[in-house]
């Protein structure tokens, strides 16, 4: 059994994206894909670390680790706290995506924008960012804002309004932020249509693979 890094994620489109990240980064580096919509549905229905969120990630974590898995990375922002529970509670090497962004973003500026097009990714962030700043030992603003109607685009496949809505949502909302963050994998899209707003704009996906495999490194 070949030891490999594994990727959880809710949504189908985001294997591919990783999978050209993972080739960018490390393209001889061994991978596996679960898709688990569920988890995101159980997610929005009953809470992002809900009991049975938690149970499902765990199992899911501790399965993929007895597959060769030897570093996990949760590509959901929303199940990101569950993915922190299966760490714990397994002892198994799992990453969230969006930690290493949370962390740039405190190190880049006090005034934050945090953007999403889930409603249930809000609250997550925003405690993911809160407790990069308490590591880091800064004050910072978090302002919310959610693109819903993004989301409608994404679910029908149209990406490219996806993106353009999401561009336009953070013109719209920058006001003073000194740095933007775009809380979800699937809004990675919409930073190459914002390299003029004059703010960092901060995305999760490669961010998190490069950590992944820098923690596979670690552990071979």
């Amino acid at each position: 059994m070949k030891r490999h890094v594994g990727f959880i994620h809710t949504a189908l489109a985001n294997e591919g994206l990783f999978d050209r990240l993972l080739n960018e980064i490390a393209p001889d580096m061994e991978r596996h894909h679960v898709i688990d919509e569920e988890a995101l549905r159980l997610a929005r229905e009953s809470g992002a670390t809900s009991t049975d969120v938690e149970r499902r990630i765990a199992e899911t974590v501790a399965a993929m680790t007895d597959d060769g898995a030897a570093v996990i990375l949760c590509t959901c922002s929303t199940i990101g706290g569950a993915a922190d529970s299966a760490a714990g509670s397994t002892g198994r090497h799992v990453l969230r995506v969006d930690r290493p962004m949370a962390d740039k973003a405190v190190a880049s500026g006090r005034r934050i924008l945090m953007t999403a097009t889930l409603e249930s990714t809000l609250e997550p962030t925003h405690q993911l960012l809160t407790e990069s700043a308490r590591r880091a030992g800064k004050q910072v603003t978090i302002r919310r804002e959610l693109f819903a109607d993004a989301w409608q685009c994404f679910e029908r496949g149209d990406l490219d309004g996806y993106n353009r809505a999401i561009a336009e949502g953070v013109r719209t909302s920058l006001g003073d932020a000194e740095v933007v963050v775009l809380s979800q994998a699937s809004m990675m899209g919409a930073e190459a249509l914002l390299g003029d707003v004059g703010a960092p704009v901060l995305s999760s996906p490669r961010l998190g693979v490069a950590a992944a495999v820098g923690a596979m490194r670690v552990t071979r």
